[in-house]
């Protein structure tokens, strides 16, 4: 009977985050950042304009990325409002479910857990290109073994995002040296030439403009700061933020052999470090669920509980303490399930293959 009642409430989560879609379609309520933030701002560099606008802040429309976010949705502009929402929203969900066929997963059962979780909703319902940083991380983290690619892939994330910065701290400290000098160049590449491209419009700015963004945005996202700044203030909740980030970052230092845990521990420190967080942002909690524990258990389950919490804001204190509660038993969990086999950080290279135990060689009697 329990797995009976288990079954049907992992399909049947899938079901309920397709009827809240539905509704935000009808609510006109889709593809929100795309339509209100990607496709203006993909119009404004493609006329050689800065995409960045003050006066969109408080109305909750400001893009606040590197070009190279506008010139990736730039392709479609060319579809009408409704092909616009459905191609956004199709694209999203596949960027996420291939992130996690690339990390590893298997089980039919992770994936409809996912569909059915809040973060899911969130981001296909608001078509942010978190969902593309979720792909790339899972994808480097699938190609590991070729510096080119996987420099090139975490370069990619950290240019759309530049919230997901630690992750280019994953080949630095795991030695893999040519992929860590890859990724930094292609970084800088991959921010600086579509600038370039605009004429550097925006450029000078772009600092006032994100502390700006930041300022109107901090109190309402699930982060450290929002729960502990009214309460405190800001610097005191920027220095608590930034002691446990020390506290992340020596960590990874110390664990250096073990990459999988490494990519854990940058994911939790993007997030951490990130002054804006929604709950979209979370899809790439299940990219470090994912290359840890493939099968699902209970930090696949545990993201669900994230539907007591609001997606579009926070809410009061005691919803964001709850929800980053939750996020770091995920996290801990994850972390505290990353093993090293005996030989080192090599074992990592071929997951799933069983070491063999070199044969006895006879002797002649």
């Amino acid at each position: 009977m329990r797995w009976v009642l288990t079954t049907a409430g992992i399909l049947a989560a899938p079901l309920i985050t397709l009827a809240l879609l539905v509704k935000a379609s009808v609510q006109h309520r889709a593809a929100y950042d795309l339509v209100n933030e990607y496709v203006p701002a993909a119009r404004d560099v493609l006329a050689g304009h800065s995409p960045y606008h003050l006066a969109a802040i408080p109305g909750n429309e400001a893009f606040g990325y590197p070009p190279l976010a506008a010139f990736v949705t730039a392709p479609l502009t060319l579809l009408p409002p409704l092909g616009l929402q459905v191609a956004g929203s199709l694209l999203t969900l596949a960027a996420v479910l291939g992130a996690l066929f690339l990390a590893g997963v298997r089980d039919v059962r992770c994936y409809l857990v996912v569909l059915g979780s809040s973060p899911l909703f969130s981001v296909v319902q608001t078509c942010n290109l978190v969902a593309l940083v979720a792909l790339f991380a899972a994808a480097a983290w699938r190609f590991r073994e070729r510096p080119l690619a996987s420099g090139v892939l975490l370069a990619l994330a950290v240019a759309l995002k530049l919230f997901a910065w630690p992750l280019l701290l994953v080949p630095l400290l795991a030695r893999r040296r040519r992929a860590s000098i890859v990724a930094a160049a292609s970084a800088a590449a991959a921010v600086l030439v579509p600038w370039a491209a605009i004429g550097f419009a925006g450029l000078g700015g772009y600092p006032h403009f994100l502390s700006a963004l930041e300022r109107f945005e901090r109190p309402h996202t699930y982060t450290l700061g929002a729960l502990l700044g009214p309460a405190l203030s800001w610097p005191v909740a920027q220095g608590v933020t930034l002691v446990a980030a020390a506290a992340l970052l020596a960590l990874m230092t110390l664990r250096r052999d073990d990459e999988r845990l490494l990519l854990v521990l940058a994911i939790a420190l993007a997030l951490l470090l990130s002054p804006i967080v929604w709950i979209d942002s979370l899809v790439v909690v299940f990219v470090a669920v994912a290359v840890v524990r493939p099968r699902l258990g209970w930090p696949w389950v545990a993201p669900l509980g994230l539907w007591l919490v609001p997606a579009a804001w926070n809410g009061s204190p005691v919803q964001i303490a709850y929800a980053l509660g939750l996020v770091a038993a995920v996290f801990v969990s994850t972390a505290a399930s990353a093993r090293v086999p005996a030989r080192g950080r090599h074992a990592l290279r071929r997951p799933g293959r069983a070491w063999r135990t070199p044969r006895a060689r006879s002797t002649p009697a």
